[in-house]
């Protein structure tokens, strides 16, 4: 699957119908993030292939005794979690025009750089990321909403979406699962480096929809930005569905 150095023009396998919106596509990862000193030679192998240069533009303020001037992550600690104060409207109905969910998305985001592909698939455009807490960077994340489907074992739907995601899944870390719900943290690659993931996968209300949430670190910062990833995925609200009347 060849990437494109476009801003991930790649959701062109979407089937979009008010029942499904499955992403089929890769996307540029997960290069740009800050990892530590002793995360050098990871960050060299995760570049490969990429069109962007690590921290090109978007790097936070030097600081003394930071290499090369630049400001690094510390990654040894989780962060404290930082949020938008507004939320991301989500998948409009197709009659209504009304958000079907709502998000607020990391520090250094804002609503606007989720950007709707099609009524039921968002992403971030950024070729850099996006510096969030602890000078972490946030190097993608997508919304989606698509049909569950019930006999599918629910981590096995969901890494069969991360792969049709363009990403190839080595391991779920201890994901908690309750029913038709996943959220956890997955080990990755891209066709250009490592990555971690933080996904939440959540059949709201058993009304049928899975609603789908990936937020993407390279894995060296990913200690840092876990808490903001949860606090993320914590903060999505979905909008009851409507019950026959009668």
């Amino acid at each position: 699957m060849k990437h494109t150095p476009m801003a991930r023009t790649i959701l062109t396998c979407l089937s979009l119908s008010l029942a499904l919106a499955t992403a089929a596509c890769g996307k540029n990862a997960p290069d740009g993030t800050t990892p530590p000193e002793d995360g050098a030679q990871a960050a060299d192998d995760g570049g490969k292939g990429g069109k962007r240069t690590r921290g090109k533009g978007k790097r936070g303020a030097k600081g003394d005794g930071d290499e090369g001037g630049e400001k690094k992550a510390d990654v040894k600690k989780a962060c404290k979690a930082e949020i938008s104060d507004t939320p991301a409207p989500l998948f409009l109905h197709p009659e209504t025009g009304e958000p079907m969910a709502f998000i607020r998305v990391p520090k250094g985001m804002t609503k606007d750089d989720l950007v709707e592909q099609n009524p039921f698939f968002y992403m971030t455009m950024s070729q850099d990321g996006f510096v969030s807490t602890c000078d972490a960077m946030v190097t993608y994340m997508a919304a989606a909403m698509i049909d569950d489907e019930p006999k599918k074992d629910f981590q096995q739907f969901a890494q069969d979406f991360l792969t049709q995601l363009g990403y190839q899944v080595e391991s779920f870390e201890n994901p908690k699962i309750e029913g038709r719900r996943l959220e956890g943290a997955v080990l990755a690659k891209s066709q250009q480096g490592p990555a971690k993931l933080w996904v939440l996968f959540d059949n709201k209300y058993n009304a049928g929809k899975v609603f789908i949430v990936v937020l993407e670190a390279h894995p060296n910062a990913f200690e840092a930005i876990q808490p903001t990833f949860k606090a993320v995925t914590d903060s999505l609200i979905v909008v009851p569905p409507e019950t026959p009347e009668g």
